[in-house]
């Protein structure tokens, strides 16, 4: 039985965990215009994710072999 899709707000270092990679790996995303879109606080200090965005970033990036 799969789990729902998680809903609300995720930090950086939820949706790293949630992805199986580094915080820095996900920095890494962001910084090169890649990844899920995000929340940045109006500082520019802190970053949050909505998680309707981090699972739309995954089911855009099934691939299906020999779908072209």
């Amino acid at each position: 039985m799969s789990m729902p899709p998680r809903t609300g707000i995720a930090t950086s270092i939820e949706v790293a965990e949630y992805r199986r990679m580094t915080p820095a790996q996900l920095a890494q995303e962001r910084y090169l215009g890649r990844g899920p879109a995000y929340i940045k606080d109006p500082g520019g200090r802190r970053v949050t994710y909505r998680w309707e965005d981090v699972h739309a970033y995954i089911e855009g990036s099934v691939v299906t072999p020999g779908v072209a």
